[in-house]
């Protein structure tokens, strides 16, 4: 494996992904003060690298109407639309949110 070598700019890109995923190459250049070209080149050798694993969607389960296990690819959709109001009291006050 050979060794990555990651910059200030780098780093700051990567901060800038992680608050942000779908930003576009301009708006992170405008942040980072890089052209929309450098920023394109330095997230394609990111995720080359393996740096960057990966992209992914957080989902808002209220938001979409879903209660249950939490979605994700490796998972099968394991939810209900609303839990019956028995279940949800005898959950305790902080888990009722």
């Amino acid at each position: 494996m050979s060794k990555i070598t990651i910059d200030r700019y780098d780093l700051a890109l990567l901060d800038a992904l992680q608050r942000k995923g779908n930003a576009t190459n301009a708006t992170l250049g405008e942040q980072i003060r890089l052209s929309a070209s450098q920023i394109s080149r330095r997230i394609q050798r990111l995720e080359e690298d393996g740096v960057i694993a990966g992209y992914v969607a957080m989902l808002a389960p209220s938001a979409v109407g879903l209660w249950g296990s939490p979605l994700s690819p490796r998972s099968s959709w394991n939810v209900t639309a609303r839990p019956p109001a028995k279940r949800l009291n005898k959950l305790s006050p902080r888990c009722r949110k």
